[in-house]
């Protein structure tokens, strides 16, 4: 798994936080993150080595939703694998998602077991 690139995206520094350890401790490194949709696009302007993105859907000043809509528009993004997670995902947000081209999806709070089969799937495992 340490061969994966990784952004995690999400407005509650808590989250972040246990996101990336959990992440850490299956050996993966975050290299980016952000705390809002607006943020986590301009960061990935700046790169083109992400290989998964954690992204929360309900942030403040641009929405998960609203950033993946972005991503998938803009060739140097457009490969990354997005994965919302969420603890408030409604059948909406699934299927605008789904739409977009999403990866997966992941329920707050983190299961490990469900990231490493999530990570396993991004490497082709």
């Amino acid at each position: 798994m340490n061969s994966l690139r990784v952004a995690v995206c999400d407005d509650s520094m808590l989250v972040r936080k246990k996101l990336r350890g959990s992440l850490e401790d299956l050996g993966v490194t975050v290299v980016l993150e952000a705390s809002d949709g607006a943020e986590i696009v301009e960061k990935l302007k700046g790169t083109s080595e992400i290989d998964v993105l954690f992204l929360d859907i309900v942030m403040p000043n641009k929405t998960g939703i609203e950033a993946l809509e972005e991503i998938k528009k803009d060739d140097r993004m457009k490969d990354i694998n997005v994965v919302m997670v969420t603890s408030v995902g409604t059948s909406k947000h699934v299927k605008e998602a789904v739409k977009l081209g999403v990866f997966d999806f992941m329920q707050k709070p983190v299961d490990v077991n469900v990231l490493k089969t999530i990570l396993q799937r991004v490497k082709g495992e």
